[in-house]
């Protein structure tokens, strides 16, 4: 299993480079095939989202495709909804926890075939404001942090149905990532000294498949990618659900 989880991390950050999506498979790796604990699973994942938020954001960046400035509100919401989350989820025992990240597993997948929909739409005007950025940070930071996913599949979907091109979705929701991953690794609670050598292992995997994915994004479609995470996503969170 832990040779499992570690080919596990190359791969999310391969698909991450792809096509932006499939953080959230790290925290059910974590807790499902390792049984680490839910703080321990944060730390871990939200130091991977960080890194994939970071160096993917700076691909979209190079390409034109990010306005950091314009979304300052976003990102600086979604750490302050991040660290909320945090402190919500200590009322939460981990059954509870593992159930939320299902139920948002499940979202993601749906939210992906949403996203397709949202495309096909002419929208003329940017609906994307200060007030509207800070709201859908709090809650957006607020659920990724209690769940332990990871946010861009969740947020994609908004951001295009505000106006943003798909792009400049993928840039500004993986940067934004980065964001919500800040509080979790500041406050974390985990002790990480009983896998430091899997710790880093992780880490180093995930950043080898994010630079992978996003040097060969240009050879692979994306979007028939996407529909197989979608559809994966919603059949594993509904039998994990419903069994």
């Amino acid at each position: 299993m832990v040779i499992v989880s570690l080919i596990l991390s190359l791969v999310v950050g391969i698909l991450i480079g792809w096509c932006g999506v499939a953080g959230f498979f790290l925290p059910i790796a974590f807790m499902d095939l390792l049984g680490y604990p839910i703080a321990e699973t944060r730390l871990i994942s939200f130091t991977c989202f960080l890194l994939s938020g970071v160096i993917g954001a700076l691909g979209y960046k190079k390409m034109g495709e990010l306005d950091i400035k314009k979304c300052i509100p976003l990102f600086l919401s979604s750490s302050i909804g991040s660290a909320l989350g945090l402190f919500l989820s200590r009322d939460l025992d981990t059954n509870s926890i593992r159930v939320l990240l299902y139920i948002v597993v499940l979202f993601s997948g749906f939210a992906i075939f949403i996203q397709e929909i949202l495309l096909k739409r002419n929208i003329e005007r940017e609906l994307f404001s200060p007030i509207i950025a800070i709201i859908l940070g709090l809650i957006t930071g607020a659920i990724c942090s209690l769940s332990g996913a990871g946010g861009p599949v969740i947020v994609m979907p908004i951001l295009i149905l505000l106006g943003f091109s798909p792009k400049r979705a993928v840039g500004t929701a993986l940067l934004d990532s980065a964001f919500i991953a800040i509080p979790v690794i500041l406050i974390s609670s985990a002790n990480i000294e009983s896998i430091p050598n899997l710790f880093l292992l992780y880490l180093i995997l995930h950043t080898v498949g994010i630079i992978i994915g996003t040097k060969s994004s240009k050879i692979i479609k994306p979007l028939y990618l996407k529909r197989g995470i979608a559809v994966f996503s919603i059949i594993f969170a509904a039998i994990m659900l419903f069994r």
